[in-house]
């Protein structure tokens, strides 16, 4: 797989540079276009363990009101963790039975990849997956599940590329994802960005029928939509045509969707872009229509609406995006049935309002019309909004799932949901995701490629917006469901905590307090809210009145007699409740003994040459923490000083702790060299990757380090700087932490843990009666440092005892003996080593 690898690199390159006319295709997700890795050489993710292990800390459902309805967004999950990348996310439902859902997209290992999934059939309760499915499979995945009643119902479809991007294929499982046919092919040549749907209209002449779009780069139809469908279950494929007609001069169709509506009908849609490899400008919206299963197509036009897509090949921190449109249709029966939808990121030009926004070109009548709307909410105000997805849910309301920056600084992002409830009239917003991550190419990968399209699909009155961010340490795909609908009755809502203390002592009162929120239709009058220890009721406090949508607090007091673990949690004692699910919130403290305060410790690493070889992993290199009396972290810092490099965006650096383990510098830089006096702070105001090289400072982390906080002080923290890219290397010249932990003992302490045993000459020499001596131990253990006479007697012992690594400083006072030659002689480990000194009186 390496070898085959490697060659489809080369055959990139040399793609590229004969084929000006046309747009670079969007496979080149695979490819770094500036490198190719050498055959046969493998390596390894330093966030795995981070990456599988991560938990969201996040345990909260928030409660939005979104004109009529309440909306229920639950935690963040991951629905299938994994060490490879993941990124490039479409989902689906199935007709008929909508607990059964799934998700796939592309999977990078980076010594495979292809196509990964989760998989439902309990309504998201609880996720199955592989990080692999078809074999011979390039990516870019189209999934589909064959409808209830079918023939085939229940069947998992997916259409992606061949290894060598060189043929469309598509693939089926039977058994809910352990094993998938081969690949069956579609037809065309060169394609890019296929997307699937299946015909699920209970009475449509073509029930059970898939389709396939994408663009093809070769061949016939070079640079057009084409299309084909299947009516066996997947097995063949028939009916491969041209979709769009032939593009205008200096432009090409690309970024295409499909759907069926009522009655069978089938919609494509895409963008009309100016050929200018990634840079290239969507400007026109194209539409297709066929009412005979997509033998042929009745309405193809390059342009039913003027658009102004955001595509770029760094729209910003160095990431690619587009504004290819996704499509729905309303298939609900009701007042809106047959209503399309198609969304895709704008700029600049109404109804766009700046850099990027969301917009939806609607159809009320089949496509024969269009209205141009703008759909996010926020202010035009610079931020950027992009790469949505769409969805049509049972009810008729139209989802659109985005990233999002309204609410941050910088680059961070979010993932958001606009809700419309009148056929896409008007929208409301908030936001999915219930962290926020900074978006950055996937290392190893095309320039700027963090995937180039999300996902969302519906069932049994849920939401599920599935997306691709790097909050975990690397790329991963994430969802939430999300409930929808008129509120209950009565519904308590406890949490989040709006006071919970950094940290507990024993025998020190604490007033921990939590948000209380009316989620009903009812007023609550009376309201018992209740505080646990152990699972021991503590204490009740009654909230006199709450009326529906009204948010109130509820505090208790705590005295912890002792230390150890404890389980706090505060719940509503309402008589009647109709989702228990939301109606509690729970933590884990620890409580440290009395007189514990927080310390500060710089320790460090100097005097290194650690070579960080190219395309491979530098040996880690630890620092041992050895400190009496001491607990858990409170805050970290890093310092890298010094990295010599002279490709800066091929590395990545982590450092572990125990169970916790930070990617916190990834991938930064570009082609400057060196990081020098880099400090990452999480306080800090400028993110790494806003940085420039040869980086000097003080850095927010690409991750943030606080995932490292709770753990213990004392042990190994393990820094592993890799490299993943041929053709460069470097050195690690040195590297410190500095830490905030719990102890006993106060002080501010700084350490220097040496690479080697050394013993240095005493000073002054000659002295006269006092000198000092300096030794250096890289590790714990034994130390004896003990003075003779020229006789070879022993005159004095200064040092006899257990000694933690570090660079140590210890006075002689010869004031007792006579002047003359004296030998110093130390043992440590193995190491030995004596030295001659002069006593002058």
């Amino acid at each position: 797989m390496k070898l085959k690898f490697t060659l489809i690199c080369v055959s990139f390159i040399v793609f590229i540079g004969s084929t000006q006319s046309q747009d670079i295709p969007d496979w080149t997700w695979k490819t770094p276009l500036s490198k190719v890795y050498p055959t046969g050489e493998q390596y390894n993710l330093p966030q795995a363990e981070n990456n599988v292990n991560y938990v969201n800390p996040n345990t909260t459902t928030r409660v939005v009101k979104m004109g009529n309805e309440t909306l229920l967004f639950a935690p963040n999950i991951r629905p299938f963790p994994h060490t490879a990348t993941q990124s490039e996310v479409d989902a689906c439902t199935m007709g008929g039975n909508q607990s059964v859902m799934y998700a796939q997209w592309n999977s990078y290992g980076p010594s495979f990849w292809g196509t990964g999934f989760c998989f439902t059939n309990n309504s998201g309760t609880s996720w199955t997956g592989n990080f692999q499915t078809a074999g011979n499979n390039g990516g870019d995945p189209g999934p589909w599940i064959w409808p209830a009643t079918s023939t085939w119902a229940g069947r998992l479809g997916i259409s992606y590329l061949n290894a060598s991007y060189t043929q469309q294929l598509a693939s089926y499982s039977t058994d809910n994802g352990l094993t998938w046919s081969s690949g069956a092919l579609l037809g065309g040549s060169t394609p890019d960005k296929n997307l699937s749907c299946v015909d699920d209209v209970v009475g449509s002449p073509f029930f059970g029928r898939a389709y396939t779009v994408w663009t093809d780069f070769g061949g016939a139809n070079t640079n057009r939509i084409v299309g084909a469908y299947s009516s066996d279950g997947g097995a063949s494929w028939t009916g491969y045509q041209a979709v769009s007609p032939v593009p205008a001069g200096g432009h090409h169709c690309q970024g295409c969707d499909v759907e069926v509506g009522p009655g069978g009908v089938v919609y494509v849609v895409w963008a009309h872009c100016t050929t200018n490899g990634q840079n290239s400008t969507e400007d026109n919206l194209g539409f297709a229509k066929s009412t005979n299963g997509g033998v042929t197509w009745s309405v193809s036009n390059n342009n039913v609406v003027d658009i102004n897509g955001i595509r770029a090949a760094s729209l910003f921190n160095g990431i690619r995006s587009n504004g290819f449109p996704r499509l729905a249709v309303d298939k609900s029966g009701g007042a809106f049935n047959g209503y399309i939808y198609a969304v895709l990121s704008e700029k600049t030009i109404a109804p766009a309002l700046d850099v990027a926004d969301i917009c939806l070109c609607r159809s009320t009548d089949g496509g024969n019309t269009w209205q141009h709307t703008r759909v996010n909410q926020d202010p035009g105000n610079g931020r950027y909004n992009y790469m949505p997805a769409v969805a049509v849910d049972a009810g008729g309301g139209v989802n659109i799932t985005y990233y999002d920056q309204r609410n941050t600084s910088g680059f961070v992002t979010e993932f958001w949901l606009s809700r419309s409830a009148n056929g896409g009239l008007t929208f409301t917003d908030a936001a999915v995701s219930d962290h926020s991550f900074t978006p950055a190419p996937i290392p190893g990968l095309a320039g700027g490629y963090q995937g180039d399209y999300t996902g969302v699909t519906t069932g049994n009155g849920k939401i599920w917006p599935f997306w691709a961010e790097n909050s975990s340490g690397i790329y991963q795909v994430w969802t939430a469901g999300v409930s929808y609908g008129p509120p209950p009755v009565n519904d308590v809502i406890v949490g989040p905590f709006l006071s919970l203390p950094g940290q507990f002592t024993a025998g020190t009162s604490y007033n921990i307090r939590a948000k209380v929120t009316n989620g009903g239709s009812a007023p609550q009058t009376s309201l018992p809210i209740r505080f646990s220890v152990n699972g021991v009721i503590q204490t009740t406090n009654t909230i006199p009145s709450l009326p529906p949508a009204a948010v109130d607090s509820s505090t208790f007091s705590w005295t912890p007699a002792t230390q150890g673990s404890y389980t706090l949690r505060i719940f509503s004692g309402a008589a009647v409740d109709e989702n228990r699910l939301n109606d509690t919130v729970t933590t884990t403290v620890t409580v440290l003994p009395t007189g514990t305060i927080n310390v500060q410790t710089l320790i460090c690493r100097n005097g290194l040459n650690i070579i960080i070889p190219a395309l491979g992993a530098a040996l880690p290199d630890s620092i041992v923490v050895n400190i009496p009396n001491a607990f858990n972290v409170v805050d970290v810092n890093v310092r890298i000083d010094t990295v010599l490099h002279t490709w800066d965006s091929d590395l990545l650096f982590n450092l572990k702790r125990g169970a916790a383990n930070v990617n916190f510098i990834n991938s930064v830089g570009g082609s400057g060299d060196n990081f020098i006096q880099t400090v990452l702070n999480d306080s800090a105001t400028i993110p790494i990757a806003s940085g420039t090289a040869p980086f000097t400072g003080t850095f927010i982390p690409s991750s943030p380090l606080s995932a490292l906080n709770g753990q213990p002080v004392n042990g190994s923290w393990v820094l592993q700087i890799t490299d993943q890219v041929a053709g460069d290397s470097g050195v690690l010249k040195a590297w410190c932490i500095q830490v905030v932990y719990q102890t006993l003992v106060g002080g501010i302490q700084t350490t220097e843990i040496p690479n080697y045993y050394s013993l240095s000459q005493n000073y002054p020499n000659p002295f006269n009666p006092v000198t000092n001596i300096k030794y250096t131990i890289p590790k714990t253990g034994i130390v004896k440092l003990k003075i003779f006479d020229v006789l070879g007697k022993e005159v004095h012992t200064l040092v006899n005892e257990l000694k933690n690594p570090g660079v140590y400083n210890v006075d002689f006072d010869a004031s007792n003996l006579a002047s003359g030659i004296y030998f110093y002689r130390i043992e440590a480990g193995d190491f030995t080593a004596v030295k001659k000194m002069m006593l002058v009186k």
